[in-house]
């Protein structure tokens, strides 16, 4: 009796630390098979009510025909981010898969959270592009006020800090999977050493290596239009109040395409980066005890002040998701 081919690893998240780039670059190994579609979140059925509406759960038989295609002695797997986000995902898939192999992605905290920032104001669902001031209402938000009219009626978008979170989003799969089936990779080691990542990612997962891997930037968050609703508020309340919306952005000429859609958002204010590296620097040293890297010196978090102000900028502005 043949068995219907299903996912054995999961690329798992964290959300804006390069699981994109990753999902396309394994669905180029010809030994493996991802479905075209990433995020089918069937293990994140908790988060269904605040997820957008294209990132629904997939039913159980949904979920399965996306792997129906794949080849046989090919090594099948997904990518949901909202996986390490939801208290549940780990459990349900270990009840799926006992043996599943999970694969999460993490990056210097800030670059994330500015990234997530960003993706947000290009969505249409944050509304204060200073990220100074995101960051200061999240206690609000988490209450319930000061939402944005495109909050779709959850918080979870806007608790910026609880998406760097590090050592919570690895004991989650702690809790329900042993070491031994957890990979932990770095943004960092993906870009500047891909050949030896991959390869390691790869035997991790149990398939071959063919080598010559290239690193991919494929979900850059793009700036903002110069019509886009947050760079023109007082236009945006006008017609809100008056029942309509105002489109994020028409498609601009094609000559203005790579300098409105793609060009590097731009960074916070020095003084918001400092306040906020200093903030997450004893979390960095905890997560680095607890992964045997040394990330304060790696992502510049040495104490007691950190970096100077301008020594953040090619992180906080590298274009990867």
């Amino acid at each position: 009796m043949t068995t219907a081919p299903q996912p054995s690893f999961f690329l798992a998240g964290v959300a804006k630390c390069g699981t994109t780039s990753l999902w396309w670059m394994l669905r180029e190994s010809p030994s493996l098979f991802l479905p075209l579609r990433k995020e089918p979140n069937h293990f994140a059925p908790d988060l269904d009510s605040v997820a957008l509406p294209e990132y629904r759960p997939l039913s159980r038989a949904d979920y399965l025909a996306l792997f129906r295609d794949a080849a046989p002695g090919q090594v099948c797997g997904e990518g949901s981010v909202a996986y390490i986000e939801s208290p549940e995902a780990m459990a349900r898939i270990a009840a799926f898969d006992p043996d599943a192999r999970i694969v999460l992605l993490f990056r210097e905290p800030v670059a994330c959270i500015q990234s997530h920032h960003q993706q947000m104001l290009h969505l249409g669902i944050e509304d204060r592009p200073d990220l100074g001031e995101a960051l200061a209402l999240e206690d609000k938000r988490r209450a319930g006020r000061c939402l944005p009219a495109g909050a779709h009626g959850t918080t979870r978008f806007f608790e910026y800090r609880s998406r760097v979170k590090y050592i919570e989003m690895l004991d989650r799969a702690a809790a329900v999977f042993p070491d031994e089936q957890i990979l932990c990779v770095l943004l960092d080691d993906l870009n500047e050493h891909t050949d030896a990542t991959m390869a390691r990612i790869l035997d991790f997962i149990g398939t071959d290596d063919a080598g010559g891997h290239r690193p991919l930037h494929v979900n850059r968050t793009p700036a903002l239009p110069w019509n886009h609703p947050v760079r023109h508020p007082d236009l945006s309340d006008w017609v809100r109040r008056r029942g309509r919306e105002l489109p994020i952005a028409f498609e601009p000429p094609r000559q203005f395409l790579g300098r409105t859609r793609f060009k590097p958002p731009k960074p916070p204010r020095p003084e918001v980066v400092t306040a906020l590296r200093q903030e997450l620097c004893p979390g960095v040293a905890a997560f680095a005890r607890r992964i045997g890297r040394d990330l304060p010196t790696l992502w510049g978090y040495d104490p007691p002040t950190g970096p100077p102000p301008g020594a953040w900028s090619s992180r906080i502005t590298a274009p990867h998701s």
